[in-house]
This record gives C-alpha cells, structure tokens and sequence, in this order.
C-alpha cells in the first residue's frame, strides 16, 4: 500500500478508508481480496472484486461501501463532482453478454490541482443466472486529461 502515497490526497483518504473497512470486515481477506493497483505513464487504475459470504451480505456490503466513498467525495474541494446511480445493467465482454448490474454508482471527479480526472465505480454485480453475487470498485485516474486543455 506504500503505492498510494503517489495519489492525491483524496485519493490516498479514499483507497485508505476502503482497505481499511475491508480489513475490518473480512480480516484475512489480503490473500483472497487484494487491491489491484497498475500504473502506466500517467494513469493509474485501482480496484477490488470482493466476493462477500453468505451471499446475502452483499447488498449491506455494497450500500455501506458507497457511503464511505460518498462520505469522503463529498468533502470540499478544489474541483468537480459528477455523481450517477444505476438501477440495472450489463457488462459485455468481447460483444458478448457476460454479467448483469444489480446496482451501481459512478463518480467523475475533476480535481483541479493537479489537473487531473479520476472515474470510479462501484458495481454490484451477479452472474447471467444470478446463481453468484460481488462487488468491484473500480478507480481510473487520468493524469493528463484532456478536460484541462482550455
């Protein structure tokens, strides 16, 4: 997690609070539900699939995990913010039909100092046959936006 300290301030209290809540609540999930942090010149991806159990847990999961990234967005500051909710959806791999959204929120974040554009999203997501739940949260942070050009 030393990785982090590379983020804005927003983000290190975002992905700090989310690990944090996770390690409380599953506490040997870092073998089984590890933070997945890539960068590539400058954009950084950040997520987590977490595969509560019982099933039935995901739905309180995935409700106080979109009050924790709420609670810390909406905090002021120096930028913008764009927030959804989605009733219901699907995600398409290759064309083809793969999983089904149950329910979802997305956040843009337009931070600017630095000039950057960050995207995440938390998706409550099943198999076709609903026969298995989880949660991911995935973050994108575009450090060259082309938002900030003008």
């Amino acid at each position: 997690m030393n990785n982090i300290k590379s983020l804005p301030s927003i983000l290190q209290k975002l992905v700090q609070a989310i690990e944090d809540y996770l390690d409380k609540t599953f506490p040997n999930r870092k073998k089984t539900l590890p933070i997945k942090m890539k960068r590539r010149s400058q954009n950084t991806i950040i997520s987590w699939n977490i595969y509560p159990e019982p099933q039935k847990e995901v739905s309180t999961l995935f409700i106080t995990l979109q009050q924790i990234i709420s609670s810390i967005l909406e905090q002021t500051l120096d930028g913008e913010l764009i927030y959804y909710e989605l009733k219901k959806g699907h995600i398409f791999d290759a064309g083809i039909k793969a999983f089904s959204i149950n329910h979802g929120f997305i956040w843009d974040l337009y931070l600017y100092q630095p000039e950057i554009f960050v995207y995440i999203r938390l998706i409550h997501e099943c198999n076709l046959d609903n026969s298995n739940e989880w949660i991911s949260i995935d973050i994108d942070l575009i450090e060259s936006s082309a938002w900030f050009l003008d």
